[in-house]
C-alpha cells in the first residue's frame, strides 16, 4: 500500500464522526377496517387494478381471458395453477424477455402507497417482476399494513435476501414530461386479494 493511501485512510479513520443512534419511528394508528378500501383506492391512483380472488372464478381461465389464450405466462403462485413457461434459476434471459405475464405472490401490501413487498425466496429469478409485460401480484387480505413505518417493521422480522416494493405498473414522465407506462418494466399491474380480514 502506498504511503499516500495509508495516510489518507488513517486520516479518514481519525476524523470519523461518532455514531448517531437511529431515531425512534413513530407509530401511526390505522383503522383495520379501512385498510383494504384505502389500499384499493391507492392502487387505482397509481394505475394498478384490484380484484378479489373469489371474483376471478377459475384463476387460469381468468388469466387467459384477460391476457389472451396464447399469452406466455410464468406463474409462481400455486393458487393460479401452472403457467406455460417454466421459469427456473437457469432460465435464459432470452426466454424471460418473451414473457407476457408473471404471477407473483407478495408478502404484504401497503395501504399508504399501494406497494406490494415481494421476496426473492418466492421467485425463481429476481428479474421476473420487471421483465414481464404484465404483472399479477397476490396477497392475503390479512397482510395489508397502513404505512411504510409498519412495512419496515415487518421487513425487519423477515430472514431473507433480496426483496422489493412494487407499486403498480412501470411509469416514467421523463419523455416530454408525459406519463408513459411500461417504459422500463410491466405495462400493467393487478393486485389479487385473497381471503378477508378477520
Amino acid at each position: 500500500m502506498s504511503d499516500a493511501r495509508t495516510h489518507i485512510l488513517a486520516e479518514i479513520r481519525r476524523n470519523k464522526p461518532a455514531p448517531t443512534p437511529l431515531p425512534d419511528l413513530p407509530h401511526y394508528a390505522h383503522n383495520p377496517e379501512e385498510l383494504e378500501s384505502r389500499f384499493c383506492v391507492t392502487l387505482n391512483l397509481i394505475g394498478a387494478d384490484f380484484i378479489r380472488m373469489e371474483a376471478l372464478g377459475d384463476p387460469l381461465t381468468w388469466l387467459q381471458e384477460r391476457y389472451g389464450e396464447h399469452a406466455r405466462m410464468a406463474v409462481c403462485d400455486p393458487d393460479f395453477g401452472s403457467g406455460n413457461v417454466d421459469v427456473q434459476k437457469d432460465t435464459p434471459l432470452e426466454t424471460l424477455n418473451l414473457l407476457d405475464v408473471a404471477v407473483i405472490p407478495g408478502r404484504f401490501g401497503v395501504a399508504e402507497n399501494g406497494a406490494v413487498w415481494i421476496e426473492e425466496s418466492w421467485l425463481p429469478r429476481r428479474v421476473l417482476p420487471y421483465i414481464a409485460q404484465h404483472l399479477v401480484l397476490t396477497i392475503s387480505a390479512q397482510d395489508i399494513v397502513g404505512d411504510l413505518h409498519a412495512a419496515y417493521r415487518r421487513i425487519g422480522q423477515i430472514q431473507g435476501g433480496f426483496g422489493a416494493f412494487i407499486a403498480g405498473p412501470s411509469k416514467t414522465a421523463d419523455i416530454e414530461q408525459a406519463l408513459v407506462k411500461g417504459a422500463q418494466g410491466p405495462r400493467t399491474a393487478v393486485v389479487v386479494l385473497k381471503g378477508a380480514r378477520e
